[in-house]
């Protein structure tokens, strides 16, 4: 048996959740969780609180604390049972950059089934969910709350299929609720309270599997790194490439590390490497990132022509990748080109968020020491 209410006590307190884990599971990038019908007492049908309509409420609740751990556009398909039958409801929003592009080899959809209950106890509601995976895996979740609090019910019961269905997305959802009031001030200087992140990747990552393993350490090395230890993140980071060697976002990590620490003929190492070969969990905005750090580390050395290559190489590669232009505009000499690219800079900067989990760029950086030695 596995207590999950340690993990995010501060979230879900007081709700209990007992997990009971049997098998695998595997996740995809287009996941597939089937809504099934929630029993509920008349006295909360009849305020409104229909099987269906706790069933939506709840699938609304997921896509809503996925949007706010994610920095790029993904969609989800969810398919929710009604009384007429099912409805399949596809949930478009923002999503994390890249990490949800867990895709299996054979590429089948993985189904979750939610189903469950919530009875009158004793002057108080008891929700009891059932999360299954077609694979065998079972999660059992128990909230109790007074009877005013249904709505809380149904946010204890997103959490915990969001926590289980996507571990990562929901541990990179407690870092970015952290790094957002503090990055909103001109000069962050309030302390960051991590540990319940922390808590969060050390109750999953064990049972995970190796790909989500492989986000849930990176993940730490990331909030390692933001709390001055880079000597634990890059054990964390390393942990993530004993999976994978050749796992991007990890490998723009370790670059982006030794840069920081003006080691950048080893930070150009690791960005190199990063190109060695594509895999299923590349995406536009890791190779721009990459791309234009290595272009940074290339001015460190005094190399601008080529570091100009790599700007214009991670914009091409991605145009909505905004650092790269600012970057590009520095390396040339007042004038029509500097001033194209900051305004292409500034458009797209407009059309895309900065806040990355997964990577040690954009506004994160302002949160991380120059030099740890």
């Amino acid at each position: 048996m596995l207590a999950l209410t340690s993990l995010f006590s501060s979230l879900l307190s007081p709700v209990a959740l007992v997990a009971a884990v049997l098998g695998g599971i595997a996740l995809v990038d287009q996941q597939e969780v089937v809504m099934a019908t929630m029993s509920v007492p008349s006295s909360v049908a009849s305020a409104g609180y229909t099987s269906a309509v706790i069933g939506q409420r709840i699938h609304s609740r997921v896509t809503t604390l996925e949007s706010g751990a994610r920095t790029s556009a993904e969609g989800q398909g969810i398919q929710m049972e009604t009384d007429t039958g099912p409805l399949q409801a596809l949930g478009s929003y923002l999503g994390v950059m890249p990490m949800v592009r867990a895709l299996q080899t054979d590429a089948h959809i993985n189904e979750y089934t939610v189903d469950g209950d919530i009875v009158d106890s004793g002057g108080k509601l008891l929700m009891r969910v059932r999360i299954r995976h077609r694979s065998g895996r079972v999660v059992r979740m128990r909230s109790e709350r007074p009877l005013g609090e249904i709505e809380q019910l149904m946010q204890d019961a997103a959490e915990a299929i969001l926590y289980t269905v996507n571990p990562q997305i929901f541990c990179a959802g407690l870092l970015r609720g952290q790094l957002k009031p503090v990055l909103a001030t001109a000069a962050p200087s309030a302390p960051l309270d991590l540990a319940g992140v922390k808590a969060c990747i050390f109750g999953s990552i064990r049972s995970a599997i190796a790909d989500d393993r492989i986000w849930l350490y990176n993940l730490l090395g990331v909030t390692l790194f933001i709390e001055g230890d880079q000597a634990g993140a890059l054990t964390a980071f390393r942990g993530a490439l004993a999976l994978d060697r050749d796992f991007s976002p990890t490998l723009l990590n370790i670059g982006v590390m030794f840069a920081s620490n003006g080691k950048h003929e080893e930070a150009i190492r690791f960005f190199r490497q990063l190109f060695h070969r594509e895999t299923f969990r590349e995406s536009p905005q890791t190779h721009a990132a990459a791309l234009s750090e290595w272009g940074d580390s290339l001015v460190a050395l005094g190399r601008t022509e080529e570091a100009q290559q790599r700007y214009a190489a991670a914009v091409e590669r991605d145009p909505r990748f905004a650092i790269a232009y600012f970057r590009w505009a520095s390396t040339l000499p007042p004038g029509p080109e500097a001033d194209r690219l900051t305004r292409l800079g500034m458009r797209a900067r407009g059309a895309l968020e900065l806040l990355y989990t997964d990577n040690l760029i954009g506004p994160i950086r302002r949160l991380t020491p120059v030099a740890v030695h």
